[in-house]
């Protein structure tokens, strides 16, 4: 017969039980009420309940060893009744329909700790605790048949903690003053966090939410939350999700919430959405990049908001969707976009906003109260441009043209600048017409205006590197042509900055074999092919935007020479966030590569690819996938974050000669953090934690020491030929 305390008698046990006297060692053996601290000393499976905590000050450390059950009905791991100062540590706890409840008395539990323990495999929550004072540590819940943790309690605080799996909510909280910090929720069916009403102050800081099944964080019913800091990209609802905030606190007006610092990528809703009643929410200093609806929306119910500060780029529908008038926009970037900025009549415009390359592009601020500079004011000048108008000589334009039918400028020397002085150039979009087109002329700028609606926007043929100089673009906004925006081809630099590609039907801008394109704060958005390819001998993109691209947000597609990426921002686009193929070498750095359907980087042959403090996060395909290189090639990766991928999160194939690895991490991946199929791979201080389908593989593996996977799915967390911690 079992060893099982009925549910019912469990609640009659303060009135009932006569307890162990102190000092009378427990065993500890299956049910027993422990009156003092106990140490496993092997694993301890129970057919009943586990053990139960009965005295105040106790700790219960499973020695590393595992307290199991049998998946029975009320059977619970580890009960506590109401004692203060319970510590439990160090090993593992499975197979209950609970693994530690705190709830069933309905006491005030005091100052409970739980470190270094994973929860798993139960048939209901992980943990269901209550009460004053809880401390969560780097634990992990997973795989739990409904909520990892529930908790209901004041002054609680959760770190360096994993949600991973579970069938409901990864942690579900409910309370005043907690805390959760540097832990991941992923992979879970519910959303990553809820806070359930009524709950306040809370802190939700420096965490990792990854490819939940709803959202990110969902908050109801709240106030004087400060969110910040977190990555929140992958999750199959909102990344944020603030359903009912309410600032009424002791008959008065409580304190505001604030949303500030955090990355919020490639969700499959909004990124971060205010949605029910609230006031003086701030959402501030946000990073908001490919998320399938708006990328930041506030409800005509929330009042007194302050959006502000945040960089919004690469999202389906709006930018900043604002529906109640009784809220402040202020210097926010919405670039990209299905609309720059949504809002009515009344909003608060408190300045410094900007919006470029949305998909209405003639009106940066769409259907909004806010007034976006224009990005040009045109201006007087001497030249009034015709339709096929030949230029030998510098021209600064004094008026829009005509609508062509045919070219709009043609030029016939070295050393032209054409200055369009905030006019544009404009085409009835005939077949063969060009906007621009340079020949193979030397020395050319094109500079402060916008080229519109031909064939071809702006067309260079075989330009020589003469002494006279090379190609020159800046501020120019190349859009709605019905091919290529740009096709710069040549021998020479083609130097382009602060300019706009967008809207074209074919790729924005396209380098030919042998351009040089330096390329610099410019961006590429909604054309229907790549947002930029270069097919040429060497390239550098530096502070470059690609979003929302029909195809690749940044191509070099045999690229003879080196290719550098550094400081670029390549989300939502169709397909890779970037593809090298057949270059040289290719260096990317300090980018962030987000939302994009394919995958984040896929380098097919390039001779080696340096990665270096890159964000790949919430791409549709791998975060990283190495295909190839000549046989003396080294690709290295280091230093960057793989997260919430829809497949591995870095792929090497079969035939690359060799790879390094150091420094990075992985987490919460639907395939494995890292995996190198038959290649020469050096692993030195990698993490991978929390991927669905393993931590590292890497069969032919150098071991460089120093390498971590925890909670990972699968049959291994790494491969044998790694002493992972």
């Amino acid at each position: 017969m079992k060893r099982r305390l009925l549910h019912s008698t469990l609640l009659a046990l303060p009135l009932v039980l006569v307890r162990p006297q102190q000092g009378v060692s427990p065993g500890p053996n299956c049910g027993d009420f422990l009156v003092h601290s106990v140490t496993l000393t092997a694993d301890l499976h129970c057919t009943g309940y586990g053990l139960v905590a009965a005295a105040n000050g106790i700790t219960i450390d499973l020695g590393g060893f595992t307290l199991s059950g049998d998946g029975d009905p009320n059977d619970v791991g580890i009960i506590s009744n109401g004692e203060s100062k319970v510590t439990i540590k160090h090993g593992t706890i499975s197979g209950f329909d609970v693994g530690i409840d705190t709830t069933m008395l309905n006491q005030n539990q005091s100052k409970l700790k739980i470190s270094g323990v994973t929860i798993r495999d139960c048939t209901h929550n992980g943990a269901k605790l209550t009460g004053d004072g809880v401390t969560v540590e780097k634990s992990a819940f997973i795989a739990n048949g409904a909520a990892g943790l529930s908790l209901d309690a004041q002054m609680a605080t959760i770190t360096s903690t994993a949600f991973v799996g579970n069938a409901a909510d990864g942690l579900v909280l409910k309370g005043d003053h907690l805390k959760l910090t540097t832990s991941l929720a992923t992979a879970n069916g519910g959303s990553g966090v809820t806070v359930s009403p009524p709950s306040a102050l809370l802190t939700i800081q420096s965490n990792t939410f990854a490819r939940n099944a709803l959202a990110g964080i969902a908050l109801n019913t709240f106030l004087g939350t400060k969110i910040t800091q977190n990555t929140i990209v992958g999750n199959g609802d909102d990344g944020i999700s603030a359903a009912t905030a309410t600032n009424t606190f002791g008959g008065g007006v409580g304190p505001g919430n604030s949303f500030n610092g955090n990355l919020v990528g490639g969700n499959a809703r909004n990124g971060i959405e205010i949605a029910g009643m609230s006031m003086g929410n701030t959402i501030a200093k946000n990073r908001v990049f490919g998320n399938a609806l708006d990328g930041i929306v506030v409800s005509s119910e929330a009042q007194n908001t302050l959006i502000q500060g945040n960089t919004v780029v690469g999202n389906a529908m709006a930018g900043v969707d604002v529906e109640n008038a009784v809220n402040t926009v202020r210097k926010n970037v919405s670039n990209g976009n299905g609309l720059g900025f949504a809002a009515p009549n009344g909003v608060i415009d408190g300045g410094s906003n900007t919006a470029r390359a949305n998909a209405n592009f003639f009106d940066p601020c769409t259907a909004s109260a806010i007034a976006c500079p224009p990005p040009f004011v045109p201006k007087a000048g001497p030249t009034t441009p015709t339709c096929g108008m030949h230029v030998t000589t510098s021209i600064t334009l004094g008026a829009d043209s005509p609508v062509c039918s045919g070219d709009g400028l043609v030029i016939d020397a070295d050393g032209v600048t054409i200055n369009l002085n905030g006019h544009t150039l404009q085409g009835n979009r005939s077949a063969g017409a060009t906007g621009i087109d340079v020949g193979t002329h030397d020395a050319v700028t094109i500079e402060n205006g916008v080229v519109r609606g031909f064939d071809i926007g702006i067309h260079t043929g075989a330009v020589q590197n003469g002494p006279l100089g090379n190609l020159h673009l800046t501020n120019v906004e190349v859009r709605d042509n019905v091919g290529d925006g740009a096709i710069l081809d040549g021998d020479a630099i083609a130097t382009v900055t602060k300019s706009v590609f967008a809207g074209n039907g074919g790729t924005g801008a396209l380098f030919g074999a042998a351009a040089v394109p330096h390329v610099s704060a410019s961006l590429f958005a909604a054309n229907g092919g790549d947002g930029l390819n270069a097919l040429g001998t060497e390239c550098t993109y530096t502070t470059v935007t690609a979003a929302k691209n029909a195809g690749r947000g940044i191509a070099t597609s045999g690229v003879a020479g080196e290719c550098t990426l550094k400081s670029d921002l390549l989300v939502g686009n169709g397909q890779d966030g970037y593809a090298p193929s057949g270059s040289m070498g290719v260096t990317v750095t300090k980018s962030t590569i987000a939302g994009n359907l394919f995958d984040g980087i896929f380098d097919t042959d390039s001779s080696a690819l340096i990665a270096d403090a890159d964000v790949v996060a919430g791409n549709h395909g791998h975060g990283i996938e190495i295909g190839g290189g000549f046989p003396s090639t080294v690709h290295r990766l280091t230093k960057s974050t793989i997260v919430g991928n829809d497949g591995e999160g870095l792929l090497v194939d079969m035939g690359v000669p060799a790879v390094v690895l150091e420094k990075n991490l992985a987490t919460g991946n639907a395939l494995r953090g890292f995996t190198a199929n038959g290649t020469s791979a050096t692993f030195t201080k990698n993490e991978a934690d929390a991927n669905a389908a393993g931590g590292i593989l890497a069969a032919a593996a150098t071991d460089g020491g120093g390498n971590v996977a925890h909670f990972n799915g699968g049959t291994e967390q790494c491969s044998a030929t790694l002493a992972c911690q």
